[in-house]
């Protein structure tokens, strides 16, 4: 039996009070965000979001594949005949992940796959042997149809037209928490009044409010928005993209005891929905397979999507 979670933290804690022994796996790789495309073979894959990660987050580039090989080396030592066990949760970050690996184990004809959900809320450091053990009892066993799904699912996420995910969104999943996480996806998207995501929307907001430090601003989103999963590192490529040389929307003031993220008269412009961030500053962003750079996407009023290509005046 081979335990999949993703994070250490998990892994510990599944080490010392996992009622079935066996391997637990680490799964690294932030499927959340980055750059996706249905066409590029896994080895441009690699490269792809290793230089995007680089690039926005200074992250070496050679780190990113080594931790992408390490992963996908491990994938394929497993035989067809194991049993895995998969611990996510009900976040975005979880279900994409969740999605990508059922693709790969239909890849590679892995079919005895059990899924543990782990709820909202529940946090490793707590679970002891009695959580564990209800939430490993707990378990839904995946079939044939349950791969296939996500499979297509995956493909939607990395297609360039997001539209196969709007029309997911109309029927039933087999999965509790994939539709919402896909929901939660789309508010990724910018706003046809700002150009901004929500995420972006609310740290403008939130700076306005006076909330001016960087973990404090995690703090608040990842409260706000708990079924993101929005990692620290996610979030800080989001911040990075409102701090521009040319046209910030945020800057920092920095003074001896503490840092101060504090709205340019730009950000006050866009946050009032006076200026839009794209038509101002521009933008080159990653949602799965979609591109955001020259047509784009938006979200109206009411959240659903709408094609713009603002080339075109």
């Amino acid at each position: 039996m081979i335990h999949f979670v993703n994070g250490d933290i998990w892994a510990d804690t599944l080490r010392e009070n996992s009622p079935e022994q066996g391997e637990v796996f680490v799964w690294r790789e932030m499927l959340d965000f980055g750059p996706f495309h249905i066409e590029w073979d896994m080895v441009e894959q690699a490269n792809k979001r290793a230089d995007f990660f680089e690039e926005r987050l200074g992250i070496p580039s050679e780190q990113t594949k080594m931790t992408f090989v390490y992963q996908e080396q491990r994938l394929k030592r497993m035989p067809p005949s194991c049993h895995l066990v998969l611990w996510f949760d009900t976040d975005r970050y979880d279900q994409m992940m969740l999605l990508y690996l059922l693709k790969r184990c239909r890849e590679l004809g892995i079919s005895t796959i059990d899924l543990v959900t782990i709820p909202t809320g529940v946090l490793s450091g707590d679970a002891g042997k009695s959580v564990i053990k209800h939430l490993f009892d707990q378990r839904i066993p995946l079939g044939e149809e349950h791969l296939i799904e996500a499979t297509n699912a995956w493909k939607d996420y990395i297609a360039e037209d997001p539209r196969g995910i709007v029309e997911r969104l109309k029927k039933e999943s087999r999965f509790d928490h994939v539709n919402a996480a896909f929901s939660r996806h789309l508010e990724y998207f910018p706003s046809q009044t700002t150009g901004l995501n929500i995420v972006e929307e609310m740290v403008l907001s939130l700076i306005q409010a006076g909330v001016s430090s960087f973990e404090s601003l995690f703090r608040e989103v990842t409260i706000q928005r708990p079924e993101d999963g929005l990692s620290d590192v996610h979030f800080a490529a989001i911040v990075n993209e409102l701090t521009t040389e040319q046209n910030p929307l945020i800057c920092k003031e920095t003074s001896t005891t503490e840092e101060v993220w504090k709205l340019t008269a730009l950000g006050e412009r866009v946050l009032a929905g006076e200026e839009d961030r794209i038509q101002v500053v521009g933008i080159d962003w990653w949602l799965g397979g979609v591109h955001l750079q020259n047509d784009i996407w938006r979200r109206d009023h009411v959240g659903n999507l709408v094609q713009i290509d603002s080339l075109k005046k």
